[in-house]
């Protein structure tokens, strides 16, 4: 997810979390229909499926409330170093505008110069800070999201249930053994390849029997 200097500058609360996860979770849904294994797991009547909001929860739980401070602390450090040498460079182009036209020419040139390194020095600033608030973001709440899944995970063999699943991501969080249908599917795969291995078998055979009879 790309930060950009109106995040660094303007935007704060509980934005931090609230961003980073809905832009994971977004491009995640992006590859699945939620809505057909919502529906799919909720005819599941065998088994015992609840659902949750992984972004809800991250948002009120007093650690991703604590984790968005945080970040708000990160962004209002950074953005006070950005404005910082925003006023500089601003200051150092009216001292310019206002002595431009006494100068000589190589004294212009110069102060253009220095101007223009200023600018590039601002703007390679601004993307290293928008750089390090991403990588703390990132790291922050992937650490809360891995606490949100020990909660899901405790909860769940406590309360006996089968699955867990995000209803935004479709994400199977918890699954039980009781629901793991990964050795019949693999049992099915087999009578397939057998089925499809005696087909061929009589294909061949057929075509012997053909090629023998032009003979």
């Amino acid at each position: 997810m790309k930060i950009s200097k109106k995040v660094l500058l303007g935007l704060g609360g509980g934005f931090m979390v609230v961003s980073l996860v809905r832009a994971t979770t977004a491009d995640i849904a992006k590859n699945i229909n939620v809505g057909d294994v919502v529906s799919t797991l909720e005819n599941k009547s065998d088994l015992k499926i609840r659902f949750m909001d992984t972004f809800e929860a991250m948002r009120v739980s007093k650690e991703g409330v604590k984790v968005s401070q945080e970040l708000e602390e990160k962004r209002k450090e950074l953005a006070k170093k950005i404005e910082t040498e925003e006023k500089r460079m601003a200051q150092a182009m009216t001292e310019y505008r206002a002595q431009a036209s006494s100068l000589s020419d190589t004294a212009r040139n110069k102060k253009e110069l220095e101007l223009t390194n200023m600018k590039r020095d601002y703007e390679a600033m601004v993307q290293k800070y928008e750089e390090e608030l991403k990588l703390v973001m990132q790291q922050k709440t992937e650490l809360l999201a891995k606490e949100v899944d020990k909660a899901v995970t405790r909860i769940a063999k406590e309360e006996g249930l089968d699955a867990v699943v995000d209803r935004m991501t479709g994400r199977v969080i918890f699954a039980s053994q009781r629901g793991d249908y990964t050795d019949k599917i693999a049992r099915e795969m087999n009578k397939q390849y057998e089925v499809k291995l005696a087909e061929a078998k009589g294909i061949k055979s057929g075509s012997t029997t053909i090629a023998s009879n032009k003979r």
